[in-house]
């Protein structure tokens, strides 16, 4: 049996986007056209593990505007990734303007 990686989201951002996320993440312009996102449990460790195995760091982990820790790393192959660890609770985050869950999504759709 093959592992999973586990549920994925697409996201596509506009230049300005991008740039306004590079520059919370990072403090500069840095993101290629294509950059790997993976939300973990503990940012810290995971970025620690992928520094020790040959990533470089482009950025700590820093927290964001939305409430997660964020780190950037030049992977080998020339593959951006940024690791992130949600912050607050889901309830909380369920809480905001402008957050869905897949639920509400059903809901809206009338499924």
């Amino acid at each position: 049996m093959t592992p999973g990686a586990g549920r994925a989201t697409l996201e596509i951002a506009n230049p300005a986007q991008k740039r306004l996320i590079d520059e919370v993440e990072v403090g500069r312009q840095v993101a290629p056209k294509f950059r790997v996102a993976f939300e973990v449990g503990d940012t810290r460790s995971v970025n620690d593990r992928l520094l020790d195995a040959g990533a470089a760091s482009v950025a700590p982990p820093t927290v964001t505007p939305w409430r997660s820790l964020n780190a950037r790393l030049d992977a080998p192959g020339d593959v951006q990734i940024t690791l992130f660890e949600e912050l607050d609770t889901l309830d909380e985050r369920s809480a905001l303007d402008g957050f869905g869950t897949e639920q509400g999504r059903s809901d809206a759709a009338g499924t």
